[in-house]
């Protein structure tokens, strides 16, 4: 069985016809992409936490920063994914039946990927408490 590529279609342009018969494996393409998702946002995290230097004081707010860039970057995750999908993804759907069932499709991917997320993020930090990202959560106040 080869590995079905709609959502890569449907994101590339291509005019894809979706059917009851491959409207599963959107489905399943589309939490995967939810799973990516965050993953790509999570490197990006990890990113600009890096990029925000200690401060080196008794008063350093440095964890607050890269906290505060944790929830903006979560927040962009989520409504970047429900994005791409609603606009983008949805807009390939003809019948109305399989487009309600994106709606719900749509929403569990994005509640996948705010999951994995922020879990991944708070292992990644509780794994390694000693580096920038693990001041992400650190309950220390100095």
């Amino acid at each position: 069985m080869l590995i079905s590529s709609i959502l890569i279609d449907l994101l590339s342009g291509r005019n894809v016809p979706i059917t009851a018969r491959n409207f599963e494996a959107l489905q399943m393409e589309t939490f995967i992409f939810g799973l990516i998702v965050a993953l790509l946002f999570l490197l990006i995290l990890w990113i600009v936490t890096e990029l925000i230097p200690y401060e080196g004081s008794l008063n350093d707010q440095s964890s607050k920063k890269r906290q505060t860039a944790f929830y903006i970057i979560g927040a962009l995750t989520v409504v970047a994914l429900f994005s791409i999908n609603t606009f983008k993804v949805s807009g390939f759907i003809n019948r109305s039946g399989l487009k309600s069932d994106f709606i719900q499709t749509n929403v569990i991917s994005v509640i996948i990927c705010a999951f994995a997320y922020f879990l991944i993020a708070f292992g990644i930090a509780k794994a390694f408490p000693k580096t920038k990202f693990g001041t992400i959560f650190s309950s220390k106040t100095d």
